[in-house]
C-alpha cells in the first residue's frame, strides 16, 4: 500500500458522513464511510484470496457508486491499480463492446475483472480475457 493510501486508511472515518447511492432517487440508500471501509477490508481479503498482488492491475465494472467506492478502496488495500471499464448502454452493439473491452483488458494486463451490480448476471459468462470476481462474494467470502 503506498504511503498515502495507508494514510487514508489509518485515520479514523465518520460514521455520520458517507456516500447515498442507488440506481434512482426511490433506490437511494446511504452508508457510512465507515461501514464502506469495512465493506472493502472483507473486499481486499477476497481479492487475497483471488490471488491479486501488490502491483497487479484490476478493471471494475460497477454501476452504484458504492460498489465503486468499496472496490477501488479494496483495489488500494491490496496495493494494486484499478481502471473503470467502459460501461455498456441500452444503444451500444454489445459485439462491440466486449471486443473493446477484451482489448483494454488486454492492454492493462488485468488479472481479475470486479463486476458489480447491474452487471454481475451478464459478465459471468463472458469471455473478457481476465478472472471475473463479484464485489459482494468477495465480501461474503471472509465473513
Amino acid at each position: 500500500m503506498s504511503r498515502i493510501t495507508q494514510l487514508l486508511f489509518d485515520n479514523p472515518v465518520s460514521e455520520a458522513k458517507g456516500l447515498w447511492s442507488g440506481s434512482d432517487v426511490s433506490e437511494l440508500t446511504f452508508r457510512s464511510w465507515d461501514r464502506l471501509r469495512a465493506t472493502a477490508g472483507r473486499v481486499a481479503a477476497g481479492l487475497a484470496e483471488a490471488g491479486v498482488v501488490p502491483g497487479d492491475s484490476v478493471a471494475i465494472l460497477a454501476g452504484p457508486a458504492d460498489n465503486v467506492a468499496v472496490a477501488i478502496q479494496a483495489i488500494w488495500m491490496r496495493g494494486a491499480v484499478f481502471t473503470m471499464l467502459h460501461q455498456p448502454t441500452p444503444r451500444m452493439n454489445l459485439e462491440t463492446w466486449l471486443a473493446d473491452t477484451r482489448a483494454v483488458i488486454e492492454m492493462l494486463g488485468a488479472r481479475l475483472v470486479v463486476a458489480g451490480e447491474p452487471f454481475t448476471d451478464s459478465v459471468r459468462d463472458l469471455d473478457l480475457g481476465a478472472s471475473i470476481a463479484v464485489i459482494e462474494e468477495l465480501a461474503e467470502r471472509t465473513e
